[in-house]
């Protein structure tokens, strides 16, 4: 279930566009764009701040597609189907969570990245 998950992600270029651009123009629009324009008072420069809030944003983002991805497959049956064969129950929410946090974990090093040249 796990390689049927990374396999949709892999097919479909437009998802890891937007996966790994997303962070990255967060850190930059709000480092450089907005990061110009806020002072945290007596508690440090605002970009040690930045990394952490944009690391739960995308954790955030990234639980709303594996939401959204678990409806699509609901409803177009694929669900129904696994259910039908001789699998684990397990397997089906198994399989989507790790697949998504393979992917979190690419997105996160990727983010992380950035955050040091930042």
């Amino acid at each position: 279930m796990t390689r049927r998950n990374l396999d949709h992600v892999v097919r479909s270029p437009e998802e890891i566009i937007l996966y790994f651009t997303l962070p990255i123009m967060f850190v930059l629009v709000f480092g450089y764009v907005f990061g110009s324009g806020m002072a945290v008072t007596d508690q440090g420069p605002y970009r040690e701040y930045l990394l952490p809030g944009v690391f739960v944003m995308t954790m955030l983002y990234g639980m709303g597609a594996t939401a959204g991805a678990v409806a699509q497959d609901v409803n177009r049956g694929v669900v129904d189907r696994f259910r039908s064969m001789p699998v684990a129950r397990s397997a089906l929410p198994v399989g989507r969570g790790t697949a998504d946090l393979v992917r979190a974990l690419l997105e996160l090093a990727v983010l992380v990245g950035c955050g040091l040249l930042v």
